[in-house]
């Protein structure tokens, strides 16, 4: 079972600073689609907002007017009472806002549906929930439904738990460049159930085995390249950035804080215990990028949670047990250790996702589910395997089973 439900991102129907640019991080940061709705503002400043889009990314675009545009750039197209239909385009391109279920089952053949008010509007004062979900039955459709109207991060759970295949937002994202820096700062930790951590002695094979592990379904890859100077991690980064952005993955490198500064297809960084802090680090990325720090101990956990709470995404833990592709290891800490860590985040009311690092294998994820972690990141398992993209796909699928989306509503809950 992989995980299929779908983030879409809304316009404003003004224009907003630097859109296209916007639209474009988006895309790359892990949308699955931006729905460009601009019903009063002209066929000129779609089309501009398009021609500054990579083509590459524009398939994940749904247009609301202009069918003529969507032809002509290869977007998609958002059905609605102006434009009911269209020609030219795929049924597998289209969509179509919905205000019933009666709608709903007039729509089996789009890409999917949009279902609204779910919530009472952010966006649209006055504008009321119309569906109750605890007794909403979306089972018997065969349509793909997103969950549009008044969405919030933390209604994600329970919109899962109702059925839906998606959700849509609009006012959570633009309400002001804090509120789009948090998203797509989202966007890049919901890639993070199984991280892979480079382990290639050369940076073409660094470059060859975060390839295979992002072919074989991993969304989130850390470039680890130890004793290997600036320029060659730079490479690599600016390598990889490209891939990872078109499918809306996550790239991040270790320690080097100024290439997750200064590339805009690295969406981050994860720091260690002796490498530059996080409020340092924080004052070097733009705000939209993730910060991951490691701690090895209870006492590590209750210095980053006393001096660096509001400055980290996620946290690194570990060791589990011994592992030969992490040289200068820390003791490791086993399930009880980990378990004695998980103890004191309670304790503490410390609680960001964590990623469990440290001779991970398949074998190890119901344990540490039970734990209350919800995340791996794995490097040998992947590296060393015959088969990369097999070994990724195994390990994806088991951590898919055992820890849903534990990591993504952690991470939520941590900066509500």
């Amino acid at each position: 079972m992989v995980d299929n439900f779908n983030i879409v991102v809304v316009t404003t129907p003004e224009p907003v600073d630097n859109e296209a640019i916007k639209i474009e991080k988006l895309l790359a940061a892990g949308a699955d689609y931006v729905s460009i709705r601009k019903p009063n503002i002209g066929e000129r400043y779609v089309a501009d907002l398009l021609e500054n889009i990579r083509p590459e990314l524009r398939c994940r675009i749904k247009l609301h007017d202009y069918p003529e545009l969507a032809r002509a750039f290869k977007t998609g197209f958002q059905l609605n009472s102006r434009n009911k239909k269209v020609d030219g385009l795929s049924p597998s391109l289209l969509s179509r806002g919905c205000h019933s279920l009666s709608e709903v089952a007039e729509s089996n053949d789009l890409e999917y549906v949009t279902l609204s008010p779910i919530f009472n509007s952010i966006s649209k004062p006055g504008y009321k929930a119309k569906f109750d979900l605890n007794s909403l039955d979306l089972k018997s459709f065969d349509s793909k439904i997103i969950a549009l109207g008044g969405i919030t991060l933390d209604h994600l759970p329970e919109l899962r738990k109702a059925g839906f295949a998606g959700a849509a937002f609009l006012g959570e994202v633009w309400r002001d460049q804090e509120s789009f820096d948090r998203f797509i700062r989202y966007l890049a930790i919901r890639n993070s159930r199984v991280q892979y951590i480079t382990d290639g002695s050369t940076p073409d094979d660094t470059i060859r085995l975060a390839s295979a592990a992002l072919n074989g379904g991993c969304k989130w890859v850390q470039i680890r390249m130890k004793g290997q100077p600036i320029e060659a991690v730079t490479e690599v980064a600016e390598e990889l950035a490209p891939a990872f952005t078109n499918r809306g993955c996550t790239l991040i490198v270790d320690d080097h804080v100024e290439i997750a500064a200064s590339i805009s297809g690295v969406a981050g960084v994860h720091l260690g215990q002796n490498d530059l802090s996080p409020i340092e680090a924080r004052h070097i990325m733009p705000n939209d990028k993730i910060l991951g720090f490691t701690v090895n101990s209870v006492e590590h956990l209750k210095n980053a949670a006393n001096l660096y709470r509001d400055h980290i995404d996620y946290l690194g833990m570990g060791p589990l047990r011994f592992t030969s592709t992490k040289k200068k290891l820390a003791p490791t800490l086993g399930f009880d250790g980990l378990a004695d860590i998980r103890s004191e985040m309670d304790k503490l009311s410390f609680i960001p996702p964590a990623v469990i690092v440290g001779g991970i294998t398949s074998d190890d994820f119901e344990q540490l589910a039970n734990i209350k972690f919800g995340g791996v990141a794995v490097s040998g398992a992947i590296g060393k395997s015959p088969s990369p993209i097999d070994a990724t796909s195994n390990i994806v699928k088991s951590a898919y089973i055992n820890f849903g989306h534990r990591f993504e509503e952690d991470y939520i809950k941590f900066k509500q």
